[in-house]
């Protein structure tokens, strides 16, 4: 798989965007950094969309997981369902639901060149039919773009947003989890009101939902004009309690790697991804927002 996502100031390479359950891309970074660091433990925080990711990921790889543990903040655990219910209140369609389908549809303008290369693909129509929306719901981005290039073939294209939604959520996987997880939700979150306390019954997850804290905020005042989250320091007490009480067998993980003849990095038992480094590669910079984008969502 050779194709670099879009965000935090990369260009993207393909006529692929990312989506909330397509995982080959932490799948093959992971692999690199464990290529680059064989004697690390790894460990991952995902936040929204990125704790569906994550979630999905190690749920995907059960006992041959990359991360030693994982966290997921605000993971939207059932998409559809959370979609339903983001969409029956006003603030819900026309402030978060509309910012985030802005927020894609920015994105999709700013990056129209490549996913557009081939006028006959089916990412390239469905772009056309993207660009014609106007102020539209993350529904309604999904339903015209995501659906369609939101990850590789098969499972993509879906038919409807629907169906990428049904496929994508992680609420239904959490039983294929065989790392310490730790998963923290706000029973005030505008975006993801159903969480699945249960966790599914794993013994390997730990399910938290907080009274207050809205959709990644979880502030507290620090002073007359300043405010943190106070959830950084929870989430690394955990993540510093997994590395210590990990039993050595547990902290190196994942499937054996090798080197192919093209110079790919790459899993055995695994022919879809593999990396390697490019000598004309270059730094990005991702430290500062992408303009157009509505922050926090």
């Amino acid at each position: 798989m050779s194709k670099i996502l879009s965000g935090a100031g990369v260009p993207i390479t393909s006529q692929q965007l990312y989506s909330a359950g397509h995982t080959d891309d932490i799948r093959q970074a992971l692999m690199y950094i464990a290529h680059l660091y064989p004697k690390a433990p790894l460990l991952g925080v995902g936040f929204s969309l990125g704790a569906n990711v994550v979630t999905r990921y190690i749920a995907e790889e059960g006992e041959q997981s990359r991360l030693s543990a994982a966290c997921a903040l605000a993971c939207p655990w059932d998409l559809a369902r959370n979609c339903n219910m983001l969409m029956s209140s006003y603030i819900g369609k026309h402030v978060y639901a509309k910012g985030m389908g802005s927020n894609l549809l920015n994105l999709l303008k700013k990056h129209s060149a490549p996913l557009s290369r081939d006028p006959e693909h089916h990412v390239a129509r469905a772009l056309v039919r993207a660009m014609s929306l106007k102020s539209p719901t993350l529904e309604e981005f999904d339903n015209t773009f995501t659906c369609v290039a939101g990850g590789s073939s098969p499972p993509f294209p879906f038919a409807n947003a629907t169906e990428y939604y049904n496929w994508s959520s992680s609420h239904t996987v959490l039983g294929s989890i065989r790392v310490p997880f730790l998963a923290i939700n706000a029973a005030d979150d505008p975006v993801v009101q159903d969480v699945p306390m249960d966790g599914a019954d794993n013994g390997n997850i730990v399910m938290v939902l907080t009274p207050k804290g809205g959709h990644l905020g979880w502030f507290e005042s620090v002073g007359a004009s300043s405010v943190r989250r106070w959830v950084v320091q929870p989430v690394l007490e955990w993540l510093q309690a997994m590395v210590q009480t990990l039993p050595s067998e547990g902290r190196l993980r994942g499937r054996p790697m090798y080197v192919d003849a093209e110079g790919f990095l790459r899993e055995e038992g695994n022919d879809k991804t593999g990396c390697r480094e490019l000598e004309e590669g270059a730094i990005v910079d991702g430290t500062e927002p992408e303009e157009g984008l509505l922050q926090g969502l």
